[in-house]
């Protein structure tokens, strides 16, 4: 059996007789022969596609597990940068509280 250029194997059929298969079943033959060669190969197809749509399924779950982990992080960096940035305006109010404080002593001072 060949089909594009590739051999799966052979038919092989005996007969007692020589010459026991008329054109018809020798026809009939060759069309098994080839309806065969397409069964094998869209097993082949089939059974690569299914191996690749696994691989599909695993690069997608690592993929998702990537983002899940990336996402956590980058919670954790936002609930760091708000901690810090009420540290910063509590600095920044405590600084002016400060200075308001400073300019009422020194007029205080100058009178």
């Amino acid at each position: 059996m060949i089909s594009d250029d590739q051999a799966f194997g052979t038919l092989n059929i005996y007969a007692k007789e020589p010459d026991a298969f008329d054109a018809e079943e020798i026809k009939l033959l060759m069309e098994l022969t080839d309806d065969l060669a397409y069964g094998i190969i869209a097993l082949r197809t089939l059974s690569a596609h299914k191996q690749a749509e696994e691989e599909l399924k695993k690069h997608r779950e690592r993929l998702e597990e990537l983002v899940k982990d990336r996402t956590t992080e980058l919670k954790e960096k936002v609930t760091e940068l708000e901690r810090m940035n009420d540290l910063f305006v509590g600095r920044e109010f405590r600084i002016k509280e400060l200075r308001d404080r400073v300019k009422e002593l020194e007029l205080k001072i100058d009178y």
